[in-house]
């Protein structure tokens, strides 16, 4: 049986690394729309984004071997490779989600150049979220990574994912530099009554992505040999992490804990320890989920 895996688990921390980045960035572009209320949400998002990205790609790097290569892809471009575009999107997503997270920790978001970058680098937020999935569906010879769902499965559990440590990382904070009501905002997104409330957003990112990840094995399951001979690898080898830990840790009780979350929020009740437990799910599931299709996708069929 063929179990070799060129792509080991330090590209799976670089894509759940970057995803968590773009998440975080677009939070921070989501919380500054509601105002200064949310100033503490948006600052500590903006200063996860370009750490958690940098980060990942340092995973990549060492991954790679030669770590120079890196560097050479800027000056090798290849506008018909999906990696060509990838290695400029990262490259023009950190200087701006640096700059941004700059100017939020100086309170000159909301300027000029404030505007510019926050808008440009929602551009590159969402083209370096989509690239990680398009990088893997580009992939014509991966039956299972071969598929126009796979970009949609990967951005929204980004988007998730980066949203999840942004609450978990706030979780720490109202102790002990915040009064009661931002306690109340860091938790829970938003304050008691408000239009902006972090459970929504989940509700409905949780539910897109199990729809889309239905959809894809629906159609895996119905497709060509190759389709569905990976599809059963998937199951057969990571049957226990995919449905345990990427679909119910990651996918259902989030989604249960939310509109749980939802509901208590109408009734005046904010579940901080609720929150911080979603929260810690969401990133489990959404490390597992992307480590699984990673992994199973590289095998290929037959297996000799």
């Amino acid at each position: 049986m063929n179990s070799f895996v060129p792509w080991d688990i330090r590209v799976t921390i670089d894509l759940f690394l970057g995803g968590v980045g773009v998440g975080a960035f677009l939070l921070a572009l989501f919380a500054a729309a509601f105002g200064e209320s949310y100033r503490l949400l948006r600052k500590t998002a903006a200063v996860i984004s370009p750490v958690a990205v940098c980060m990942g790609l340092l995973f990549l790097i060492f991954e790679l071997g030669r770590p120079e290569r890196f560097i050479t892809t800027l000056f090798r471009n290849n506008p018909a490779s999906v990696m060509s575009w990838g290695v400029y999107l990262q490259a023009g997503f950190v200087i701006l989600a640096v700059v941004y997270a700059v100017l939020v920790l100086q309170q000159k978001d909301e300027e000029g150049l404030g505007g510019l970058v926050k808008w440009l680098g929602g551009l590159f937020a969402v083209g370096v979220g989509l690239y990680h999935g398009f990088l893997l569906s580009s992939n014509a010879s991966a039956a299972l990574w071969n598929n126009g769902a796979l970009p949609v499965i990967f951005f929204v559990s980004s988007v998730l994912s980066g949203i999840a440590l942004v609450v978990l990382v706030n979780a720490v904070i109202p102790a002990h530099v915040t009064t009661a009501e931002t306690a109340a905002e860091t938790a829970a997104g938003g304050e008691t009554g408000s239009a902006f409330n972090l459970n929504l957003v989940n509700i409905i990112l949780l539910a897109v992505e199990l729809l889309t990840v239905f959809a894809w094995m629906f159609t895996m399951a119905r497709g060509n040999e190759n389709m569905v001979f990976n599809l059963q690898y998937l199951l057969a080898n990571y049957g226990t992490q995919w449905w345990l830990g990427a679909v119910v840790v990651g996918l259902v009780l989030p989604l249960v804990f939310s509109i749980y979350g939802l509901q208590s929020a109408k009734k005046g009740q904010v579940g901080s320890t609720l929150t911080t437990v979603t929260a810690v799910l969401i990133l489990i599931g959404g490390f597992v989920l992307k480590n699984v299709i990673l992994a199973a996708g590289q095998v290929n069929y037959p297996l000799f």
